[in-house]
């Protein structure tokens, strides 16, 4: 009878409110499984249990690339109310093959995750039994390697998993059950890969021909500043970085006046510059060493 009180104390700090807190002493069973099945199973049986939260915006503390991610966790036992979770995204493709492991590095964290499909800008309603907040949860892991101070419980980890959709997903990682503070952790990843828009331009460097755009304020050759605004005429490069391919695959001056002179008719066409615009590039053009 006494182990029931304990578990319905866990319990009422879940749904009841955040503002209830629950001391290690108030929910230590003799077995940490009695109390995640416990708790799953009365979550499931009653689907409206979810804790309303303090605060409803949240934030992603960075995007998962590949390298392994330090952090400290700022919430004992915050298993209990997605306000206090730590988020993070990757972008996925169907088919790719992810590990994710989140190993504690001082004793005193119980670390545990859950992976969704999707992503949030509130945390209401979020749980580790279902997504909510347009996502879905498609895995919870908690206790699957031991720690490596053999204590307060397992670590958690998610081997060869493959993911359903081309998609942005979401961890979030969470202290179940911790011995103490202070909660710190770190997250490392097989599989997945960070696409990097380097310039911000709107094209992942992957696919980008000018990965680093020349974003001056104007189109400038060899000195010379011909005052025309230098804008993207295509969705990953900007006049600039058009002229520079024509100064690097133009074999004489001629060349690369020419280049140049194809380019600003494309534009004035499309209706980028004026006809004045354009003699004030090919201007430069004619007047620069280059190449």
């Amino acid at each position: 009878m006494k182990t029931i009180n304990k578990v319905s104390v866990f319990f009422v700090c879940i749904v009841v409110s955040l503002m209830l807190s629950c001391s290690k002493e108030e929910i230590v069973l003799p077995q940490k499984e009695s109390l995640r099945n416990t708790l799953e199973e009365k979550m499931l049986n009653l689907p409206n249990t979810t804790v309303t939260n303090q605060r409803a915006v949240l934030t992603y503390k960075g995007q998962l690339c590949g390298d392994v991610i330090t952090a400290t966790h700022a919430t004992t036992h915050s298993i209990a109310n997605s306000a206090f979770w730590d988020y993070y995204y990757f972008e996925g493709n169907a088919g790719d093959e992810i590990s994710i492991s989140v190993p504690r590095t001082s004793e005193n964290m119980d670390t545990a995750f859950s992976l969704f499909e999707g992503t949030t800008t509130e945390n209401t309603e979020v749980n580790i039994l279902d997504g909510g907040a347009n996502m879905t949860l498609l895995e919870f892991k908690d206790d699957e390697v031991p720690n490596p101070y053999n204590s307060c419980w397992r670590d958690s980890e998610l081997i060869n998993y493959i993911l359903p959709n081309t998609a942005t997903y979401t961890l979030a990682v969470f202290d179940f059950l911790s011995c103490g503070e202070p909660l710190t952790y770190e997250i490392t990843t097989i599989g997945i890969a960070c696409e990097i828009d380097a310039d911000d331009d709107g094209c992942m460097d992957s696919v980008d021909p000018h990965p680093n755009s020349n974003q001056d304020a104007t189109v400038i050759m060899d000195g010379c500043d011909s005052g025309i605004t230098n804008v993207f005429v295509t969705d990953c490069s900007t006049m600039a970085d058009l002229i520079t391919d024509c100064a690097n695959e133009a074999t004489n001056h001629g060349d690369f006046v020419s280049c140049v002179a194809h380019l600003t008719n494309e534009w004035k066409e499309a209706g980028f510059i004026t006809g004045k615009e354009k003699g004030k590039i090919q201007s430069c053009a004619g007047q620069s060493a280059i190449p």
